[in-house]
Order: structure tokens, then C-alpha cells, then sequence
């Protein structure tokens, strides 16, 4: 999800800032009765559940689906999220540190990042120590300044799921490529992205991102920009300084398991290990649901509680997400307000129509958000295109409002 948190913050500030960030700019629908109410229990939450998928917030005319992982959503890196930790920031090398093979090595993260880098300047250098380990900095190799930054993660990472070494799903990065292959080590999972900041492409800004997960469970991150910082710089050259082969060597650098080696160990009873809160398939159990008449041309989503379908009546593509989030019960008051639609059975609801969050013109989304008595959160929006960018294709979606509503309020979600 994008934002405009410089990459120096810490992990845990960038996830706060983030966050806001995603409420503030999701435009025209979902606005939240308690926006800092909301905020802090994103946070919280995040921290307690330690899981990737847990900060999905519903702001803008929807859901703004927050994937929380290492260093920076896809468009805009994986954010960060993490306990309360000490963090030590390095000081700013102002004169620049000289990069590659001729560099001086040494034991600390800048060193070992000027030592990988080609030949040029690093400059501006922030380090943050805690659970997590970041290292950034604007490299240039005469051709133009670039962010850079490597953020190393143990198996035991707050927010790790084992999927982080995986593609992003195409349907919401358009222009972009990604490659994920599995390594001769036997476990370990590479993957190359290269796409822009902004999927709208907003801004002109390039991100490429190398991911390693490596054997024993840790994760190495390196994203690279063509521009002296991830937002709010102009473009310094067409495209980031390393070029695939480089980014992967980046990741893949023995240099980095020292630094592995200083980070926490998994914990005994497996919390932070990755493994998934539950084993829902959200966009197959919606497709279970969907009444009749409408032909799935299309589905994918983030493996378990976040999915979606592009569906056809004959009369247009009609894009259909959901996401259901387990524990959710702390939202309740910034996102449902004292005076809620109750059903029956004490779920909340609430229903928005609106243009989305892509000021793509003619767009219609229509959202219901539920919250049952025991915490489960589910919302359910469909859009009249088969995707968030491109132009309408149908006046509505293909859903009504009504139908919405039974998807998220089924009890297929509740009796699992």
C-alpha cells in the first residue's frame, strides 16, 4: 500500500505511519468513526497477532487490504510492523561511504551493503537494530541517486507467514514482472519484483525488490528506487541502479549471515513461525456463495483470508474481494460508531457506495462491512471492471448491495 513514510523510519514506525497513510488516502468511501481509535488498535492488533494478513483496515470506499511484512504492499515495499523493540539509528554519513569490491569491509550492516554495492557513493546511511535489522541509504554510481535498503528478519519475525518469497497476485500491479524460484539449497525461495511505487503510476517511480527466504526460515529484503527516495523525489534515472542479476546477488551474499546470526532464535512454542491463522480459502468459499448467473473468468488474492473473484453476468467484468479477519473486535467502535445497523443475531453492518480509491472516473464500488459478537470481521466489495484501474465495464457491479451482505454475513464464515 503506498504511502509517503520515508525507509529510514524504523519497522514498527513505518508500520504506524503506513497505516494512516492508507486511511487518509482512500478516497470517498469507508471514512472511520474513530480514525486514531482505529489506528492504534491496527496497531496493536498487529503486533498481538503477529501475522501478515491482520492490518486490513476498511477506509476509503472499501477495504484498504494492508499486507504487513519487512522493509516497505508490492507497489510501495512490504510494510514493517513489530513489537516494541530499542532501536540504535547510525549516523548520517554525510561524505558518503565508497562502494564495491574496493570498499573497506567491516562488521557492521552499512559496510556490508557499501562492500555488495557497485562501484560509487553511499550516502545518508541509517541503521535501526531491534528484532528486525534495516540498513538504507542514497547510492549513486554517477548515473543518477537511488534509495537503497536491505532489511534482514528471523524465522521468529513478528509478521512473517512464509510467503514472502512469493509473487505478488498480477491483477493489482499491472506493469510490473515478477520471477520466484526455488534455490539448489533445497528450501530456500528467491524472488525478483520489478514495478512501480504506485500501480496507477501516479509518479514515475520505479521499485525492484529482491526477496530471499532462506533455509532456515529468515528473510533478506532489498528494494531499489530510481529516484534519491521511495516518495516525494523526482526520478534521477530511468531505472534503479541494480539490474536483476545484481539485486539477487545482493540478497544471496554470504556477507549478510553474520548479521543473520544476531538475530533472535525462533521462539520454542512456533509463535511467529509464518503459519497461517486459519485454513479458510476466502475467494473459494465466496465463490461458493456468489449467487446464480455470474461466470468466474478470474480469481486470486493473498493465500487464506484474502481473495477475490472477477465475475461476468454477460453484461461486463465485475471485479469481487473479500477479506475476513479473525480477532477483530477491538475495531468495532472506529468502524462501526456508537449507533450501528445490528442484525438479529448482534452482528454489525454497515454498507457504502461510493467511487473507490483510484479516481478512476465512472467507477462504482459497493462495500458492506460486517462484525459479528465473537470478533470475525468480513467485507465483502465488487467494483462495475474487472480490476481497480482499468475504465468501467458494466453502469454497476454485478453484485447488488444485497447480495453483498448475504456473502459477508453467511455462515460459512462463522461456522468454520
Amino acid at each position: 500500500m503506498p504511502s509517503d513514510t520515508p525507509s529510514d523510519q524504523t519497522l514498527e514506525e513505518r508500520f504506524e505511519y503506513e497505516l494512516g497513510e492508507v486511511l487518509r488516502r482512500a478516497g470517498g468511501g469507508f471514512a472511520p468513526v474513530d480514525r486514531p481509535a482505529l489506528v492504534d488498535a491496527g496497531v496493536a492488533r498487529g503486533r498481538r497477532r503477529r501475522a501478515r494478513r491482520r492490518t486490513a483496515v476498511a477506509a476509503g470506499g472499501a477495504f484498504a487490504l494492508v499486507a504487513v511484512g519487512l522493509g516497505g504492499g508490492y507497489g510501495s515495499g512490504l510494510l514493517g510492523g513489530a513489537g516494541t523493540h530499542s532501536v540504535s539509528m547510525g549516523a548520517d554519513e554525510s561524505a558518503g561511504l565508497t562502494t564495491g569490491p574496493q570498499a573497506v569491509p567491516g562488521d557492521d550492516l552499512a559496510a556490508t551493503l557499501a562492500t555488495l554495492l557497485p562501484a560509487g557513493k553511499l550516502a545518508g546511511v541509517q541503521v535501526s537494530k531491534g528484532p528486525e535489522l534495516l540498513v538504507r541509504g542514497v547510492f549513486d554510481d554517477g548515473k543518477g541517486a537511488a534509495e537503497v535498503s536491505v532489511a534482514l528478519a528471523p524465522a521468529s519475525g513478528a509478521f512473517l507467514r512464509g510467503d514472502e518469497a512469493n509473487c505478488p497476485d498480477s491483477l493489482h500491479l499491472p506493469n510490473s514482472s515478477c520471477t520466484s524460484t526455488k534455490l539448489s539449497d533445497g528450501g530456500g525461495v528467491l524472488m525478483v519484483f520489478q514495478g512501480n511505487v504506485y500501480a496507477d503510476l501516479r509518479e514515475k517511480t520505479k521499485v525492484w525488490r529482491a526477496v530471499l527466504r532462506t533455509v532456515d526460515g529468515h528473510v533478506i529484503e532489498a528494494n531499489e528506487y530510481n529516484a534519491p527516495a521511495e516518495k516525494g523525489a523526482a526520478v534521477s534515472r530511468t531505472d534503479p541502479p541494480l539490474d536483476p542479476a545484481r539485486l539477487r546477488a545482493l540478497v544471496t551474499s554470504d556477507l549478510w549471515h553474520g548479521h543473520l546470526d544476531t538475530l533472535p532464535a525462533p521462539s520454542p512454542d512456533g509463535t511467529g513461525s509464518g503459519a497461517p491463522e486459519s485454513a479458510v480459502d476466502a475467494a473459494k468459499v465466496m465463490r461458493l456463495l456468489l449467487p446464480a448467473g455470474l461466470e468466474v473468468v478470474d480469481r486470486g488474492g493473498q493465500e487464506g483470508d484474502y481473495g477475490y473473484l472477477v465475475v461476468d453476468d454477460g453484461k461486463g467484468r465485475s471485479l469481487v474481494q473479500i477479506n475476513v479477519q479473525p480477532g477483530s473486535g477491538d475495531l468495532r467502535g472506529a468502524l462501526f460508531g456508537s449507533d450501528p445497523t445490528t442484525l438479529p443475531n448482534g452482528t454489525l453492518l454497515r454498507e457504502q457506495a461510493s467511487g473507490g480509491d483510484k479516481d478512476v472516473a465512472g467507477a462504482v464500488m459497493w462495500t458492506v462491512d460486517t462484525l459479528t459478537v465473537d470478533g470475525l470481521r468480513v467485507v465483502v466489495s465488487a467494483f462495475n471492471a474487472g480490476d481497480q484501474l482499468s475504465p468501467p465495464s458494466r453502469p454497476e457491479p454485478a453484485l447488488t448491495m444485497e447480495q453483498l451482505a448475504a456473502i459477508a454475513t453467511s455462515e460459512e464464515w462463522t461456522g468454520r
